[in-house]
């Protein structure tokens, strides 16, 4: 089976369940380094993967989650030669079976600008040279999960469109709240990750299948692609288990597939029993149908501006210009639901606005330039951006489509 015969023919898609506890009840020890256990463990691996193939499971992530340089460094392996080994480990298991081989892909272990000192291009390169390893290795498509930093989910995002053929599934890890640690909307994300070319979205971790509902119809009012569930199996006791039985697990989830869900499984604290019985539970029932598109919108990393808006503010960034007096410049031109322009006189100069302006004013943007200058911003801007002009010019058009990004014209 291949991915196109599986998005279009199952009504509901069954992911895997939990590595790392899996591994744990095997015998890894405290100390030993859960992303080596191909190289290490291979015999423990390839049996937990059989297992989820075998519980029913169509999708399997190889066990790459933190699979980049940084966090192998001082192993003595290279992500190269620790995806080759979990792609292989993985596809062994599957043999037979059906199921296809995700290469997982995790969040960095240092956090990118502005929150760290780690450049997006830095970002960039570290997610590039996992996608290209993980192509090369077999891997049957991209899973982005646990992110909670929308950049950092756009960072890898993009490496894996840019650097592979795949498609690529992503969920974030969000709080009771509604929103991920750092910040990001619900509505925001799912707006991105559409934008910029996602198969499908959705949650993983953190939450608890009951906790979700809310979360996903948030989802669904902002995205047409289709969704994912892969919760925690409630929350951890003392004891080191969670407080969701398997047979909870499975009838918990039938109200997200009833609420649009077709991608289902399990994360911290789930095992091969929660996915043949989640399996069970939706049996015979028919898959979401398909939603409509979403009206065009633009959106910060944690706000949504419906389209068209009335009023728009010109702010010109000069090369010379203080990132502090560009904030302070368009805190004076925004007021209520007010477009802002941003031009410039070099790339740098309007890569400079947006950065200089996330967090710091939550109001629709737009940029204004030469195609180069366009592209250099869209590449930073953290959500939905408007561009000026890209009706009358094609390399403007391309940067659009490239980005995510929404022609706004001359005027909203």
């Amino acid at each position: 089976m291949d991915t196109a015969t599986l998005f279009e023919n199952q009504p509901f898609v069954f992911l895997d369940g939990a590595m790392g506890t899996m591994l744990q009840q095997k015998g890894l020890k405290a100390g030993e380094r859960t992303e080596l256990a191909a190289l290490e463990h291979p015999d423990w691996l390839e049996d937990i993967h059989r297992a989820y193939a075998e519980a029913g499971s169509h999708i399997i992530y190889a066990n790459t989650f933190g699979a980049n340089r940084e966090k192998l460094a001082g192993t003595g392996h290279a992500p190269e030669e620790v995806i080759a080994a979990s792609v292989e480990c993985a596809k062994r298991a599957c043999a037979g079976t059906g199921a296809l081989v995700a290469l997982d892909v995790g969040p960095l272990p240092r956090l990118l600008q502005p929150a760290g000192d780690l450049t997006f291009e830095e970002g960039y390169a570290l997610f590039a040279e996992m996608m290209e390893a993980g192509e090369r290795a077999g891997a049957d498509l991209v899973v982005l999960e646990t992110m909670a930093d929308l950049q950092e989910l756009r960072c890898a995002l993009l490496a894996a469109k840019e650097h592979t053929g795949l498609p690529v599934l992503c969920t974030m890890t969000f709080e009771a709240c509604g929103r991920t640690f750092m910040g990001t909307g619900a509505a925001s994300f799912a707006m991105t990750a559409e934008a910029l070319g996602a198969s499908a979205l959705g949650v993983n971790c953190s939450l608890g299948p009951r906790q979700l509902p809310e979360l996903i119809a948030e989802l669904r009012r902002h995205t047409s692609l289709p969704l994912i569930a892969k919760p925690n199996a409630g929350l951890p006791r003392k004891d080191g288990g969670y407080d969701i039985t398997p047979e909870e697990f499975a009838d918990s989830q039938r109200a997200l597939a009833a609420a649009g869900v077709r991608f289902l499984g399990g994360c911290c604290g789930t095992a091969p029993r929660y996915v043949s019985l989640l399996r069970d539970a939706l049996s015979g029932l028919e898959g979401p149908k398909a939603a409509p598109a979403v009206a065009a919108a633009l959106c910060s990393e944690s706000a949504v501006f419906p389209l068209p808006i009335e009023n728009r503010e010109n702010l010109h960034i000069a090369d010379d210009a203080d990132e502090e007096d560009i904030l302070d410049d368009a805190m004076e031109l925004v007021d209520g639901d007010t477009l802002l322009c941003l031009t410039g006189d070099s790339p740098e100069a309007l890569a400079k606005g947006v950065a200089a302006l996330r967090g710091g004013v939550d109001c629709p943007l737009a940029v204004q330039g030469t195609p180069e200058a366009v592209e250099h911003a869209l590449r930073l801007y953290c959500g939905v951006c408007g561009v000026v002009g890209a009706e009358n010019d094609a390399a403007l058009a391309a940067a659009v489509k490239k980005y995510g990004a929404v022609s706004v014209g001359s005027g909203t």
